[in-house]
């Protein structure tokens, strides 16, 4: 996270893994470094909104539009300040509101 909460990550990281199978949980590490989204995504025929930390050291914006100029769909990007990678727990109320403006528009 951007700014470390002990409380957030206390409440929402910690506990979720402590009750997951060690086995599940390297397989699921495992799955998502391997997914290609822009191929999940090449011919899709719905809206689809990407929404970014501005601080968020995994990915970003930019490169996001780079991976998804080859496919095909109405994909939307926005970016939040103050925010890494999981911006739905740092900025919950931003989220929301993005994601109800996108809904409106679609």
């Amino acid at each position: 996270m951007h700014r470390f909460d002990r409380e957030l990550v206390d409440a929402y990281g910690l506990s979720g893994r402590r009750l997951m199978d060690p086995k599940a949980f390297v397989q699921m590490g495992m799955s998502v470094t391997t997914n290609i989204v822009e191929d999940d995504l090449k011919d899709c025929s719905v809206p689809v909104q990407f929404i970014f930390g501005s601080e968020d050291k995994i990915t970003s914006p930019a490169s996001a539009k780079k991976k998804m100029q080859n496919a095909k769909g109405d994909f939307k990007f926005a970016e939040i300040a103050n925010a890494g990678h999981i911006v739905t727990l740092e900025k919950p109320m931003q989220v929301a509101e993005i994601i109800i403006e996108f809904l409106r528009n679609i």
